[in-house]
This record gives structure tokens, sequence and C-alpha cells, in this order.
């Protein structure tokens, strides 16, 4: 790709990012409600993010995150999702979606 960053996106939001043969999902629609995975430690008996971090190399279904595995690629790609958000947010033609956790 000639692009460094693929940037997946739900209307205006940012919901995934994808960097060689690595993809970051943050955010996803649950049934009917919209879920960061990103805010999920704010919820009883989660200690932390909840991080879907996926190796398409070796999983291109996506079947199993490899997060915990590989936390310095996480820490890279969420740092990247902010500066895309912060860059997106001038270009919203719509209010940001509810999400869960908010």
């Amino acid at each position: 790709s000639v692009h460094d960053y693929l940037y997946f996106f739900m209307g205006d939001q940012i919901t995934a990012i994808r960097h060689q043969d690595w993809k970051l999902v943050t955010q996803a629609h649950f049934r009917t409600t919209w879920v960061s995975f990103e805010n999920l430690n704010q919820l009883d008996g989660f200690q932390a993010p909840y991080d879907l971090l996926f190796d398409l190399r070796h999983d291109p279904d996506e079947r199993y995150s490899v997060a915990d595995r590989y936390p310095d690629i996480v820490k890279r790609l969420k740092s990247q999702i902010k500066s895309a958000r912060h860059a997106f947010e001038a270009l919203r033609t719509d209010p940001a979606y509810d999400i869960f956790p908010q």
C-alpha cells in the first residue's frame, strides 16, 4: 500500500487502524450498542482497556487477539489513532456516537 496507515470508520468515528500486518480494533457495534473497548476498564471486572490486536499475516480471519503479546504495537497504534481522531475532528459532520462505556 502507498499509505502507512489505513483507518476504519463507522460514520465519522475512527474505530480501527491497520498498519502493515497489524490491525487494532477500538470500537464495535454490539447488537444495538456501540462499545468502546478502550473504556471497558470503567466497568467492574476490567482492570484495563480490552485491546483487540490482530496479526493478519498469521490470522487473516481475525479470530484471536494477540494484544497481550505485543503491548508496544498496541501502544503505537493507539497513539496513531489518537492523532488521527484529533486531525479528523474538524471534518466531523455529525455529533459523536454515544458509546458504552463512556
